[in-house]
């Protein structure tokens, strides 16, 4: 074993490394309200657990990377120690599925069902189904994403048609903000900001196309002054919408709600 050699296996452990904290960083980002339920529910016994940490590990082949998005969805707080502790010992199952794999690759016979049981005869047909998921998936999103675009230009062409001659509902709009968030860590660190600060009414929402989190925001019983000030900080942490009045009715329906009402005082509250 030479040099080269060496540099090569310290490569590969890099790219595996960095590879599977990639992979755990972009499900902390994916994760939300739901994934969290769906993960409480696989894992909420220690059987479960178990076999739910052997199934993901016999399909990306690697217990490294089970215990690595592990490990990223604890420190995120989706997790709890105990179910992880579960999936971990399911991942020393789960990765003598790659051995297998390689011995089915020496079966032979002329059976049909022998032959699809190869890799190399069912590695191809598992690629070409996932294809087709992905082709139907993307047009699927293409046309929610024209549909929202649509929608949201309605509500901008009603909002300039509206009258006005309604001092009230101008005031409510007046009053009512919305803030787009990259990820919920970024809203998480807001909400301990305003802890204290803010005890109105504010909803999170998240859209599933971009995975981005959307705050409508409401002065309530603030001044304008209080509120302005507590705009201002939300400023510093998402980006300010456009918002109009019936932007809410439109998150409701096509939007998963993640927090409502008292969003920011529920997330404060959060390690």
């Amino acid at each position: 074993m030479d040099i080269t050699h060496i540099t090569s296996l310290l490569g590969g452990i890099a790219l595996f490394l960095y590879g599977m904290s990639i992979m755990g960083a972009g499900l902390e980002k994916l994760a939300g309200g739901k994934m969290q339920g769906v993960l409480q529910k696989l894992t909420s016994s220690t059987l479960k657990a178990v076999i739910f940490g052997t199934l993901i590990t016999g399909v990306i082949q690697s217990s490294a990377g089970t215990v690595v998005i592990c490990v990223g969805l604890v420190n995120s707080g989706i997790m709890t120690l105990t179910q992880s502790v579960g999936v971990i010992m399911g991942a020393n199952i789960g990765t003598t599925v790659t051995g297998q794999l390689i011995r089915m690759a020496d079966i032979s016979g002329d059976s049909l069902w022998l032959t699809l049981i190869q890799p190399k005869t069912f590695a191809p047909v598992v690629a070409f189904v996932g294809c087709i998921f992905y082709v139907f998936i993307r047009n699927a999103k293409k046309k929610a994403m024209e549909q929202y675009n649509a929608e949201n230009t309605t509500e901008e062409t009603a909002e300039k048609e509206a009258p006005e001659t309604a001092p009230a509902d101008t005031a409510a709009f007046n009053l009512t903000r919305l803030y787009r968030f990259r990820d919920l860590d970024t809203v998480i660190r807001a909400a301990h900001i305003l802890e204290g600060h803010y005890n109105g009414e504010n909803s999170l929402y998240k859209d599933p196309l971009t995975r981005e989190y959307h705050l409508i925001i409401s002065k309530s019983g603030h001044t304008p002054e209080e509120f302005n000030k507590i705009c201002n900080i939300l400023s510093e942490y998402a980006g300010n919408r456009k918002y109009v009045p019936t932007m809410r009715a439109f998150y409701q329906e096509h939007m998963e709600i993640i927090v409502k009402d008292e969003a920011l005082q529920k997330l404060a509250q959060l390690a």
